[in-house]
């Protein structure tokens, strides 16, 4: 049946099942069995379109280099340059998609690889993180085996989604990197952190669901104690301003963290939104334990939530942020730190990004 429906599809001109896999996957990863799940995936996918079209490409853990997240993207743009017509189905989070992204992005302009040879980007959503898979590939979500399925079954469609770019300049460094879903920092970023050491401390891959929630409550709670208001100079449209947040976030996506809405654009709008959370001088009166830090972080989800729920932030599409103090930047859900006086240039990407989706 299965074959039959491959040859009807392959009739009506699905090009993508013409095409080489490359299955990507982090096996270090904290998340649901990521490694594993990319194993079983890259089996399924080679049996039933032939394994002489199927690669499997596994990345490292971040934490165990220098420069992480580039060095893993390095890994995927060198399988790819020697298969650049590869759909690359995505076994993973959304460090592990941002990672393939950044990998096909950087291939504009290679001499080596035209325009419309470029990998398609698609996979499936098995990640502690899984805005990009969940928020753009798939409506409604589609669980591994499903998105699998579909994926042979010819459902897929091809669209160009946007993405950005994020230069990132410190006293001891400057690094660009691209994105598909946004960044921020302040509260989220600092979440963000924190969960991610917490979880490569404890390697907590085969936790219960339900337990894992509320560890991770604790460790969101806990990290909330020394979470001062961020200075933050904004400038956009040929304005400059000073302002204090709790957070500010730039997306593309319309859902982060699976939430609550922060945007009505979809993620092929052409425009960010820049959604910011002013700080307010009463969290100061809250007792510095575990207590006021549940207190202060209800108090910030209440006004992010009364904030953001269905009402659209400040479309943009060039910005320049200058971090006045020490703080954590978080892009597409992938934290790193930043010292005083580190600027960050955001630049927005239209419909610069082909995947394969299912909506």
């Amino acid at each position: 049946m299965l074959y039959n429906m491959l040859i009807m599809y392959r009739n009506n001109e699905v090009h993508y099942l013409d095409r080489p896999v490359a299955v990507v996957s982090n096996p270090h990863s904290t998340g649901a069995g990521g490694g594993k799940k990319a194993e079983e995936i890259a089996e399924f996918l080679g049996g039933s379109l032939g394994w002489h079209r199927v690669d499997l490409i596994e990345t490292e853990n971040p934490a165990d280099k220098p420069l992480g997240r580039e060095h893993n993207t390095a890994l995927i743009l060198q399988k790819i340059l020697r298969s650049p017509s590869a759909v690359l189905f995505v076994v993973g989070g959304d460090g592990t998609y941002n990672d393939a992204a950044n990998a096909i992005l950087q291939l504009d302009g290679h001499p080596q690889v035209a325009a419309q040879a470029r990998p398609l980007l698609t996979g499936t959503p098995v990640g502690n993180g899984n805005d990009f898979a969940e928020t753009v590939l798939f409506s409604p979500k589609l669980s591994s085996r499903d998105s699998t399925k579909r994926y042979l079954m010819g459902a897929y469609q091809p669209y160009n989604v946007d993405s950005f770019s994020a230069k990132v300049i410190t006293k001891d460094e400057q690094f660009s990197r691209f994105g598909t879903n946004y960044i921020s920092v302040g509260t989220s970023a600092v979440a963000a952190a924190a969960l991610t050491h917490e979880s490569h401390r404890q390697k907590r891959r085969a936790w219960p669901s339900p337990l894992r929630r509320v560890q991770d409550g604790l460790t969101i709670i806990n990290s909330m104690k020394d979470v001062p208001p961020i200075k933050i100079t904004v400038q956009s449209d040929g304005k400059k301003e000073v302002h204090t947040f709790d957070e500010l976030l730039i997306t593309s996506i319309p859902s982060v963290g699976g939430v609550f809405n922060v945007c009505d654009e979809f993620a092929d709008s052409g425009k960010a939104t820049l959604i910011t959370l002013s700080a307010v001088e009463s969290k100061s009166f809250l007792p510095a334990d575990r207590l006021g830090s549940a207190l202060q972080l209800g108090s910030r989800a209440v006004r992010a939530i009364t904030k953001l729920l269905g009402v659209s932030g400040e479309p943009v599409t060039n910005i320049s942020l200058t971090i006045h103090d020490p703080t954590i930047l978080q892009i597409d859900g992938e934290p790193t730190s930043l010292s005083a006086g580190a600027q960050v240039d955001y630049q927005h990407r239209p419909n610069s990004l082909a995947v394969l989706a299912h909506r």
